[in-house]
């Protein structure tokens, strides 16, 4: 009788486990953005997401219109020349000139396309407008370009020539 209830104690032990880790990694996977099934299985850690990204020369960002998905034709592309660089910018006619305060999205993760967004906007400031900097992640922030919730965004930097 004691062996039986020991055997049902451990069964019960072993099952309370299996569900409590099964309950952790569904948690992780729906509420964790940076989660991968691949990585989750694979065993690849942050170590080795940081050391790829450092390694990569290539700008990791770089938008057309046709990747915003924009409805209407509310938006036009200009060219910024400012800092040395060539900036290509879509800018939404339809609240831009309404106002002299500008917002500009950046992506919160990315000092590269950060760094891009503070030269225009030293650009914009010395052409007298007053910029504000709204930074967000780079779902948050293409998810308002595609509302049409922007004054100016920064698509991609331009090749020097």
């Amino acid at each position: 009788m004691k062996e039986r209830i020991q055997h049902r104690m451990l069964v019960l032990l072993v099952l309370m486990i299996i569900a409590g880790g099964i309950s952790v990694f569904l948690n992780n996977a729906s509420y964790n953005p940076d989660f991968s099934m691949i990585d989750a299985i694979s065993g690849a850690s942050k170590k080795s997401h940081r050391d790829k990204g450092k390694s990569e020369t290539v700008s990791a960002w770089g938008y057309s219109k046709d990747d915003l998905a924009l409805s209407g034709e509310d938006y036009t592309e200009r060219i910024i020349l400012t800092a040395g660089n060539t900036y290509k910018i879509l800018e939404n006619t339809a609240t831009v000139g309404n106002e002299d305060d500008i917002v500009l999205l950046s992506d919160k993760e990315n000092e590269e396309y950060q760094k891009a967004v503070r030269n225009i906007s030293d650009y914009l400031k010395t052409q007298g407008y007053h910029v504000r900097i709204k930074e967000c992640s780079e779902i948050m922030m293409l998810s308002f370009v595609h509302a049409g919730h922007f004054d100016m965004f920064l698509m991609n930097e331009e090749a020097a020539q």
